[in-house]
């Protein structure tokens, strides 16, 4: 019989993707075939002519599975989907479309994972809520929570009163991101809490800033910049933006007071100016290590001139089309979302699941409902044979 096990956010960025892919790691020691499938998916990459969910996509690549990726992201939901849900324009049964897709994954697997999106009434405005497709795969939900104590709680018991309500059982939580300065007082506060309200706590992980920190390769893509000169790692975390648009004093100024990891941001117009501080001033700096890469603002015909200034930095040198106020923005607002190329953050993950997460207690929940169904099972079979046996007069009536 196949397990199935709902991987439910309180909201977003609490870190679903990453316990999921925690998850896949601890149960893959366990089974020789895991399955995992994201109903419904709001971020998506085009593949083949179709639009897939990023999440399934990762998870496939780092596994190697060889499911159907369609089976493990039936749904995607771009922008202006749930308009045409409301105004009639998209008439759909997700329902179907999502079991169908499970079942596909079902019948090849031991255990599947299945990835919510968002908190628990996500998906309400299609009628498919995450609680809905809990309860519509009979799956056993586990919360994952973000850092804290009250609000972590409050949004952990609400979300929990959700799923019950729909008719899940919800196995129990697991707390993510808690501050390293904060984690010894706040975890044995929450084994307390959670132990007084019989609700199993499953790990409680502390807070990798790593994790949260884009990498170059990662600005790259969501800035759609081409890369003019290769020198250097892609992998390098960001911690700091520095932006050229003042003069050369509030500039230098700014950049001695620089910390390690910084992106300068510079548009190409300023390259000139940039020159001088570039041959005399960076490269005879200490401070010039701490530069991880340069990303400029204008065409790709003027690349060459940029080249050729930073061609001696020995780091990453990316051109966007985009202005520097656009670059910054985007740069700024990034939530960064783990790339198959995030060989770091995955090895962190896989450490820190091995390290926090309390895997057996997990499984022996897991299996408390499989032996549950058996014996449900036996028990209806039993009944069912009763009823024949009363009706021909082979037991008497009660």
């Amino acid at each position: 019989m196949t397990k199935t096990l709902f991987i439910a956010g309180t909201g977003k960025d609490v870190g679903k993707t990453a316990i999921s892919l925690a998850l896949m790691h601890l149960f893959s020691k366990k089974y020789k075939r895991i399955g995992y499938i994201k109903p419904i998916s709001q971020r998506f990459l085009p593949v083949s002519d179709k639009k897939v969910g990023d999440d399934p996509l990762l998870i496939k690549q780092v596994f190697r599975l060889n499911d159907n990726i369609s089976d493990m992201s039936p749904i995607v939901i771009d922008g202006d989907f749930t308009e045409k849900i409301i105004q009639g324009k998209i008439k759909s049964s997700f329902s179907k479309n999502i079991v169908k897709a499970f079942k596909n994954l079902e019948k090849a697997c031991d255990l599947v994972i299945i990835e919510g999106a968002g908190h628990a009434g996500v998906g309400t405005v299609i009628d498919q809520s995450n609680a809905d497709t809990a309860k519509l795969l009979n799956a056993d939900v586990l919360l994952v929570g973000g850092g804290g104590i009250g609000r972590a709680i409050d949004k952990m018991m609400l979300d929990k009163s959700f799923f019950e309500a729909r008719g899940s059982r919800v196995l129990g939580v697991i707390i993510n991101k808690v501050f390293a300065r904060k984690y010894e007082k706040v975890s044995p506060l929450l084994k307390q809490w959670f132990q007084k309200k019989r609700i199993p706590l499953f790990g409680i992980l502390p807070y990798d800033s790593s994790l949260s920190r884009p990498d170059v390769l990662l600005i790259k893509k969501e800035t759609r910049a081409e890369i003019i000169s290769s020198k250097g790692s892609l992998d390098e975390k960001i911690e700091r933006i520095l932006i050229a648009a003042e003069g050369i004093d509030s500039f230098l100024k700014e950049f001695n007071s620089a910390d390690r990891g910084t992106l300068l941001i510079v548009s190409i117009d300023r390259l000139d100016i940039l020159f001088f501080l570039v041959s005399s001033y960076f490269k005879n700096s200490s401070r010039s290590r701490n530069l991880r890469a340069v990303l400029i603002s204008g065409a790709l015909d003027k690349a060459s001139k940029a080249k050729e200034i930073f061609e001696g930095f020995g780091i990453p040198v990316l051109i966007s089309s985009a202005s520097v106020y656009d670059l910054a923005t985007k740069i700024h607002d990034l939530k960064p979302k783990m790339l198959l190329e995030d060989i770091k953050n995955i090895r962190t993950i896989k450490n820190l699941s091995e390290r926090f997460i309390a895997f057996d207690l997990l499984q022996a929940s897991l299996d408390s409902k499989v032996e549950q169904q058996k014996i449900s099972f036996i028990t209806k079979i039993r009944d069912y044979f009763k009823s024949l046996f009363v009706k021909f007069g082979l037991l008497p009536k009660k």
